[in-house]
Protein backbone atom coordinates (compact mmCIF):
# COMPACT_ATOMS: atom_id res chain seq x y z
CA UNK A 1 0.00 0.00 0.00
CA UNK A 2 1.28 3.20 -0.99
CA UNK A 3 0.59 6.75 1.44
CA UNK A 4 1.66 9.81 0.28
CA UNK A 5 1.98 12.48 3.51
CA UNK A 6 1.51 16.05 2.89
CA UNK A 7 1.98 18.71 5.46
CA UNK A 8 1.71 22.43 5.15
CA UNK A 9 1.72 25.65 7.76
CA UNK A 10 -0.79 27.26 5.34
CA UNK A 11 -4.59 27.42 6.19
CA UNK A 12 -5.05 28.52 2.48
CA UNK A 13 -2.94 25.96 1.21
CA UNK A 14 -4.17 23.13 3.59
CA UNK A 15 -7.84 23.73 2.47
CA UNK A 16 -7.37 23.67 -0.93
CA UNK A 17 -5.11 20.56 -0.63
CA UNK A 18 -8.00 18.66 1.11
CA UNK A 19 -10.15 19.65 -1.41
CA UNK A 20 -7.71 17.83 -4.14
CA UNK A 21 -7.71 14.80 -1.83
CA UNK A 22 -11.99 14.93 -1.90
CA UNK A 23 -11.94 14.68 -5.75
CA UNK A 24 -9.30 12.70 -6.98
CA UNK A 25 -9.41 9.81 -8.64
CA UNK A 26 -8.33 6.64 -7.64
CA UNK A 27 -6.96 5.94 -11.02
CA UNK A 28 -4.67 9.23 -10.78
CA UNK A 29 -1.18 8.62 -11.13
CA UNK A 30 -0.28 11.88 -9.52
CA UNK A 31 -1.47 14.35 -6.48
CA UNK A 32 -1.61 17.46 -7.81
CA UNK A 33 -0.65 20.78 -5.49
CA UNK A 34 -2.55 23.69 -5.71
CA UNK A 35 -0.42 26.93 -6.17
CA UNK A 36 -1.08 30.33 -4.01
CA UNK A 37 -0.82 33.18 -6.47
CA UNK A 38 2.63 34.60 -7.81
CA UNK A 39 3.49 37.04 -10.60
CA UNK A 40 6.75 36.10 -12.75
CA UNK A 41 8.58 38.74 -14.59
CA UNK A 42 11.75 39.77 -15.34
CA UNK A 43 13.67 36.74 -14.98
CA UNK A 44 14.49 33.54 -17.14
CA UNK A 45 14.96 31.08 -14.04
CA UNK A 46 12.20 31.27 -10.74
CA UNK A 47 11.71 29.09 -8.14
CA UNK A 48 8.42 28.61 -6.68
CA UNK A 49 7.16 27.81 -3.00
CA UNK A 50 4.50 25.34 -2.98
CA UNK A 51 4.54 25.45 0.39
CA UNK A 52 4.03 21.73 1.05
CA UNK A 53 5.98 18.97 2.53
CA UNK A 54 6.23 15.51 1.39
CA UNK A 55 7.00 12.11 2.86
CA UNK A 56 6.00 8.50 1.12
CA UNK A 57 5.91 5.08 2.28
CA UNK A 58 5.45 2.07 0.72
CA UNK A 59 4.58 -1.24 2.73
CA UNK A 60 5.53 0.78 5.88
CA UNK A 61 9.18 2.14 3.81
CA UNK A 62 10.12 5.48 3.14
CA UNK A 63 10.24 5.55 -0.44
CA UNK A 64 11.33 8.83 -2.69
CA UNK A 65 8.35 10.02 -4.85
CA UNK A 66 8.70 12.42 -8.14
CA UNK A 67 7.57 16.08 -9.09
CA UNK A 68 6.39 16.07 -12.20
CA UNK A 69 4.60 18.87 -14.21
CA UNK A 70 1.11 18.62 -14.99
CA UNK A 71 0.12 18.22 -18.77
CA UNK A 72 -1.36 22.10 -18.36
CA UNK A 73 1.78 23.46 -17.76
CA UNK A 74 2.02 23.62 -21.06
CA UNK A 75 -0.69 26.76 -21.59
CA UNK A 76 2.40 28.97 -19.21
CA UNK A 77 5.16 30.13 -20.12
CA UNK A 78 6.97 28.14 -17.16
CA UNK A 79 8.77 24.88 -17.68
CA UNK A 80 10.29 22.82 -14.69
CA UNK A 81 14.10 23.28 -15.86
CA UNK A 82 15.28 19.37 -14.65
CA UNK A 83 11.59 17.97 -16.08
CA UNK A 84 11.60 15.86 -13.35
CA UNK A 85 12.37 16.76 -9.64
CA UNK A 86 13.42 14.00 -7.56
CA UNK A 87 12.56 13.77 -3.64
CA UNK A 88 14.22 11.71 -1.82
CA UNK A 89 12.81 9.55 0.75
CA UNK A 90 14.74 10.93 3.76
CA UNK A 91 14.03 14.45 2.45
CA UNK A 92 12.07 16.41 4.93
CA UNK A 93 12.38 20.49 3.41
CA UNK A 94 9.70 22.53 1.36
CA UNK A 95 8.64 21.34 -2.19
CA UNK A 96 10.03 23.74 -4.39
CA UNK A 97 9.78 23.87 -8.81
CA UNK A 98 12.45 25.78 -10.49
CA UNK A 99 11.30 26.79 -13.49
CA UNK A 100 12.30 28.52 -16.75
CA UNK A 101 10.24 31.37 -17.49
CA UNK A 102 10.02 31.83 -21.37
CA UNK A 103 8.11 35.43 -20.46
CA UNK A 104 5.93 36.99 -17.87
CA UNK A 105 3.33 34.95 -16.53
CA UNK A 106 0.53 35.01 -13.77
CA UNK A 107 -0.15 31.87 -11.62
CA UNK A 108 -3.63 32.02 -9.87
CA UNK A 109 -4.73 31.01 -6.66
CA UNK A 110 -5.78 27.33 -6.68
CA UNK A 111 -3.57 26.54 -10.09
CA UNK A 112 -2.17 23.29 -10.57
CA UNK A 113 1.03 22.88 -12.47
CA UNK A 114 2.97 20.29 -10.77
CA UNK A 115 2.18 17.02 -9.00
CA UNK A 116 3.74 14.59 -6.86
CA UNK A 117 4.14 10.75 -8.03
CA UNK A 118 5.12 7.77 -6.65
CA UNK A 119 8.43 6.86 -8.05
CA UNK A 120 7.04 3.59 -10.12
CA UNK A 121 3.99 6.31 -10.81
CA UNK A 122 1.32 4.30 -10.01
CA UNK A 123 -1.80 6.27 -8.26
CA UNK A 124 -1.28 6.36 -4.29
CA UNK A 125 -3.33 4.38 -2.30
CA UNK A 126 -3.64 7.02 -0.08
CA UNK A 127 -2.79 10.20 0.18
CA UNK A 128 -2.91 11.97 3.97
CA UNK A 129 -3.11 15.79 4.95
CA UNK A 130 -0.86 15.71 8.24
CA UNK A 131 -0.25 17.57 10.95
CA UNK A 132 3.19 16.10 10.90
CA UNK A 133 5.48 14.32 8.84
CA UNK A 134 6.75 10.66 9.55
CA UNK A 135 9.87 10.48 10.63
CA UNK A 136 12.82 10.02 8.07
CA UNK A 137 15.07 7.22 8.21
CA UNK A 138 18.23 9.17 7.81
CA UNK A 139 19.86 12.48 8.32
CA UNK A 140 19.07 13.48 4.75
CA UNK A 141 17.14 16.77 6.29
CA UNK A 142 15.71 19.71 4.85
CA UNK A 143 18.56 21.10 2.31
CA UNK A 144 17.54 20.75 -1.22
CA UNK A 145 18.25 21.54 -4.89
CA UNK A 146 21.97 19.65 -4.75
CA UNK A 147 22.46 20.10 -0.88
CA UNK A 148 24.25 16.35 -0.71
CA UNK A 149 26.95 17.11 -2.80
Amino acid sequence: MSILFVYTDNEDVREMLENQVKNRRPTDSGFDVPMIRESVGGVSLHTFSLRVKVAAMKHNVPMPCLLVPRSSISGTPFRLANSIGLIDSGYRGEVKAKVDVLSNGVVETGSRLFQICSHDFMPWDSVLIVDELPAANDDRGEGGFGSTG
